[in-house]
């Protein structure tokens, strides 16, 4: 006989010998024992995770909720519990995730609007994050299975409705309490609650109608006469236009960060028209100010959508840059640095008029960021361009160039260990804190942009004596690295994160004119007005109306209280120029409860 069959006869044995109510009993402290565990495991993980009491409330009320609805799907109490600690710990994870990279956490948004268009670029990007992404999926699963196959008593049907009644009476606090919880990082809490930021988002987005697109401060009336002539000053053939979108790049000077004498001329070009440009996304986000420029509109108007708008609004944007360039003549090509999918940026580049859209990266298939630094964007676009027109006889061209090499992360070393020896010296004598190594790293890949703009500047000269070239270069957002910064200057605003620069120059001609709008920095949703205006071009009654706004409010857009901005609006929407789902005529706060 085998000793398994004697051993499970004798345990038999053992169990019909004790009596019923001591099984009872000890089931019973188990039991209890088990729930103290599990309770003190989630208390523990809303307390570390979570900051602050409405968050913790939440996030608490999120917790019972999923609890109850999986208990009314399995009718089993562990598996329902170790299923919402998963899933409670992946909504964690992931927005851990998210802000390391992007300084952003996760919200319910991302899922519908970002996951289809870059999950997996992204993940062909970061090693370390797809090898994470792949364990967190195995062991997931692999629980998961275990759970399922074990074998559970199902509990009464008392207790599932038990479980309804909890779930829909939570909902309602849930609802009330989301909206004093914040789901964007406004003030760069490094500890930004996960699971209550995600519940939040979803629960507004949910009662916002999913993703329609509302835009606010908007007036009854649209904009009468045309405010200027609309005429082009440009004295000879219209200049091509050369825009490049610095990735991660900000005037170090804004935060009171030194930088060499010769770098200075990147930021500030004799002879341009340079100054601080003021963003709405900082660590991430480029896609928000690429919409900005192009739509001349602070994305903040669009409330809690502003951060999807290349993908909501697709095919809904009838006037921008491109369309007046394309107007009086111009190609459109846009050099990108990134998989066209991305945010869904060729689909939406494509829907404004671009004609070219371009990815290098691919056809040299290099996967890797890493690999590529402007030069090679540059030179691509060079082609392209010689490949289309802008010669003095061909028609003029407006070439985009989104570079990448000042990208993230600043923890590891891309440039080559011998380039750049003086600027190397320069930051070992000035820059002597050991917590600013990534600034050494930001410095030295700019140092390496500083190098490249000087030859993209020498190429444009030699290539185009008898058309002038307008060369525009802006800074999309800060690297994620500044937000922890100790900075040298204490007086350094917090809204400085949000400075980056601009400039233009003219290559083989002069500016046509230089806008004016006062000592403050310049709103992103006006730089395609100074474009225009800087290249002498016509500008329609809606970029003359964005002039004078730029005027009136000091280069502010969504802080602007000028009526001509809600008259704007209005004039947008009853021409067509722009769809919506929603308008609100209402003004939007300057910290409204939900958008970025």
């Amino acid at each position: 006989m085998r000793i398994d069959v004697l051993a499970k006869g004798a345990l038999a044995k053992l169990r019909q010998a004790e009596p019923p109510s001591s099984v009872s009993n000890r089931r019973f402290l188990v039991g209890c024992a088990e729930f103290f565990l599990w309770l003190s495991g989630f208390g523990l993980f809303l307390f570390l995770a979570e900051t602050g009491i409405n968050q913790r409330a939440v996030a608490g009320l999120t917790i019972i909720v999923l609890y109850c609805v999986l208990l009314v799907v399995t009718r089993r109490s562990r598996l329902s519990v170790a299923i919402t600690l998963m899933l409670t710990l992946t909504v964690w994870a992931v927005s851990k995730a998210k802000m390391a990279y992007l300084g952003t956490p996760l919200v319910f948004g991302d899922l519908v609007n970002m996951v289809g268009y870059n999950l997996w670029w992204v993940l062909s990007q970061y090693s370390l994050l797809a090898a994470a992404t792949g364990v967190g999926i195995t062991a997931f699963v692999t629980l998961l299975g275990w759970l399922v196959t074990r074998r559970g008593k199902r509990l009464s049907i008392v207790t599932v409705c038990a479980a309804v009644v909890v779930a829909v009476y939570l909902v309602s606090p849930i609802s009330r309490l989301s909206r004093t919880v914040y789901f964007w990082d406004q003030n760069f809490d490094n500890t930004a609650a996960a699971l209550s930021t995600f519940t939040a988002s979803a629960v507004w987005w949910w009662g916002s109608g999913g993703n329609v697109v509302t835009i606010y401060d908007v007036a009854d009336q649209p904009l009468g006469d045309p405010l200027g002539s609309a005429e082009e000053t440009s004295l000879g053939p219209k200049p091509n236009i050369f825009m490049v979108l610095d990735e991660s790049v900000f005037d170090p000077r804004v935060l009171g960060l030194p930088i060499e004498d010769e770098v200075a001329e990147y930021f500030q070009p004799s002879g341009g028209l340079s100054g601080s440009l003021s963003v709405n996304v900082h660590g991430g986000g480029t896609w928000v100010s690429e919409f900005a420029v192009m739509s001349g509109l602070d994305t903040r108007i669009f409330g809690d959508k502003a951060y999807y708008l290349s993908t909501l609004m697709e095919k809904r944007l009838h006037h921008s840059l491109i369309h007046v360039l394309k107007s009086q003549g111009y190609k459109t090509i846009v050099v990108y640095c990134v998989n066209g999918s991305f945010m869904n940026a060729e689909n939406f580049y494509r829907s404004i008029g671009v004609q070219e859209f371009f990815v290098p990266t691919q056809a040299a298939d290099k996967r890797h960021l890493r690999n590529f630094r402007d030069s090679e964007l540059y030179d691509y676009a060079l082609e392209r361009m010689s490949l289309t027109a802008g010669t003095e006889g061909d028609g003029p061209v407006f070439v985009l160039v989104a570079t990448i090499s000042n990208h993230g992360p600043h923890s590891f070393n891309r440039v080559p260990e011998d380039a750049f020896p003086d600027s190397r010296d320069w930051l070992a004598r000035n820059v002597q804190d050991p917590d600013l190594q990534e600034y050494h790293e930001y410095y030295l890949r700019l140092r390496q942009s500083f190098e490249d703009y000087r030859n993209l500047k020498s190429e444009l000269a030699s290539r185009y004596k008898r058309r002038p070239t307008l060369l525009v270069r802006f800074g999309d957002h800060h690297p994620k690295f500044t937000k922890g910064l100790e900075f040298p200057d204490r007086s350094v605003p917090r809204s400085s994160l949000f400075a980056t620069y601009f400039a233009i120059e003219a290559i083989n001609g002069d500016l046509a004119a230089r806008p004016e709008w006062g000592s403050g920095p310049l709103d992103i949703a006006y730089l395609s007005t100074v474009v225009l205006d800087s290249a002498g071009l016509a500008k329609d009654q809606i970029f003359e109306t964005r002039k004078r706004l730029m005027e009136s409010c000091a280069g502010r857009y969504f802080e602007c209280r000028d009526a001509l901005k809600a008259r704007l609006h209005r004039t947008l929407l009853d021409r067509g120029y722009l769809e919506v789902d929603r308008v609100e005529l209402a003004e939007i706060d300057s910290k409204p409860e939900f958008h970025p």
